[in-house]
């Protein structure tokens, strides 16, 4: 038997890529029999009874069970201000994973355990080799690049030319009071981006900061949130339904 660990689960994003597909909140769009967060909470190891929601609309309290426990933030135009703003609650959190609602992917469980158990880890995150199509939406996700098992760099939303894994979005914490800390010191240290900071970013500062992180590459990984990859995998579920 594998253990089980809490969770906090990210359903504060706006949704909008998907919005073509439904008007529906993205965390309970159906895939197959089930909706995104449950494929969440059925494929990690993820302990149903210690299961936290960050939200920032109150709408999506209707939409969810009475085991998950929500935790409530001011509407928010980004990810990185939906971690800032939800400090007290990283602040109580440990031995925790951190996931998006739109992604899930399965892994060497044993392994992870041990590397848990090992303490060595503040920070676990997960790899994935990219499919012909998530090559092709270049900018939907960041990979990160190791030599020996060692992580030396996460390029956010940037593919390098050789020996990367694109970055899972979930991770493990040892406890949230590291992440909040990334938090503060990153928005102190910003320079202005181009773009949208999200976590991501955080974990690559983590790196710079010398936080212990390793990795676990995964055998399958599965990632919903584009209605091109959403769609893909509602054609090839129907036609195989045993394929998870």
């Amino acid at each position: 038997n594998f253990k089980k660990y809490s969770a906090t689960i990210m359903i504060s994003g706006t949704g909008s890529r998907m919005k073509s597909v439904s008007k529906e909140p993205k965390f309970m769009l159906k895939a197959g029999k089930y909706s995104f967060l449950e494929h969440v909470i059925n494929s990690l190891p993820i302990n149903k009874s210690e299961v936290n929601v960050i939200s920032n609309q109150s709408d999506n309290e209707k939409f969810l069970g009475d085991n998950i426990e929500i935790y409530k933030i001011e509407k928010t135009s980004s990810q990185f201000d939906s971690l800032k703003n939800a400090e007290e609650h990283f602040k109580k959190q440990t031995n925790f994973f951190l996931c998006s609602c739109d992604c899930f992917g399965f892994f060497d469980k044993e392994k992870f355990d041990n590397l848990v158990e090992a303490n060595k880890s503040d920070v676990i995150i997960f790899g994935f080799k990219p499919s012909l199509m998530q090559l092709q939406l270049k900018s939907s996700f960041s990979t990160f690049c190791f030599r020996d098992e060692l992580l030396i760099k996460i390029n956010v939303k940037n593919i390098p030319e050789n020996d990367f894994y694109g970055l899972a979005g979930f991770f493990w914490f040892k406890n949230g009071l590291i992440l909040n800390e990334a938090v503060k010191m990153l928005e102190k240290e910003n320079k202005k981006l181009n773009r949208e900071m999200i976590i991501d970013d955080v974990i690559e500062f983590m790196r710079l900061m010398k936080v212990n992180i390793s990795y676990i590459p995964l055998s399958k990984y599965i990632h919903l949130g584009t209605p091109e990859e959403y769609n893909e995998f509602n054609y090839w579920i129907s036609k195989i339904p045993k394929l998870l």
